[in-house]
């Protein structure tokens, strides 16, 4: 009997009917085919997406970062550290309305040209301190580390503010108030 079965399925074979197993094997095949679009479609969007992190990245490595730290030493006090890529200042400048800068910009204007000359040649001068406060209590530093501003406050109770951003951001705000202060 099992020669029989055996025979009737290469007669089948010989006939052109497929047996059950190729028929299940082609109905992969097609399934297969038919999700390969799918899958190309989600690897080029992973590509994409890899693509775009590492060039947002890449920005934030070239343009630098702004760091502030908040802490408050009293119990429960705030603890903040916040981190924000610097090329987020220049371009959300440009959204900041005009009568927010008019003020700003008046009582700037017969600095500009003080404001313009050190925010052109701040990037190039050797580290340095310009301002070290010490008094019962408090202590205010602003200087330049490479290519960063650093301010730092502390006060009799041991609460300090730490902020340190690109000094290229300097330029940015100087023509800002530029651009406010010019006639329309």
């Amino acid at each position: 009997m099992a020669v029989a079965a055996e025979n009737i399925g290469n007669v089948a074979i010989i006939a052109g009917a497929a047996p059950q197993s190729a028929t299940v094997d082609a109905r992969r095949r097609a399934r297969a085919r038919s999700r390969a679009p799918l899958a190309q479609f989600w690897k080029t969007t992973a590509l994409v997406i890899a693509g775009l992190v590492t060039l947002g990245a890449l920005l934030v490595a070239s343009t630098g970062v702004i760091w502030v730290s908040i802490q408050e030493k009293e119990p429960g006090g705030t603890q903040l550290r916040l981190a924000v890529p610097a090329i987020l200042v220049p371009v959300g400048l440009k959204f900041v309305p005009g009568d927010v800068w008019r003020e700003p910009a008046a009582r700037a204007q017969q600095w500009m040209p003080v404001i313009k000359a050190v925010a052109d040649e701040l990037p190039q001068c050797p580290d340095a301190t310009f301002v070290a406060v010490r008094s019962r209590g408090e202590w205010v530093n602003i200087a330049k580390h490479g290519p960063s501003m650093v301010v730092d406050v502390e006060d009799n109770a041991g609460d300090s503010v730490h902020v340190s951003f690109p000094v290229y951001l300097l330029g940015s705000v100087a023509h800002q108030l530029e651009l406010a202060s010019a006639p329309h």
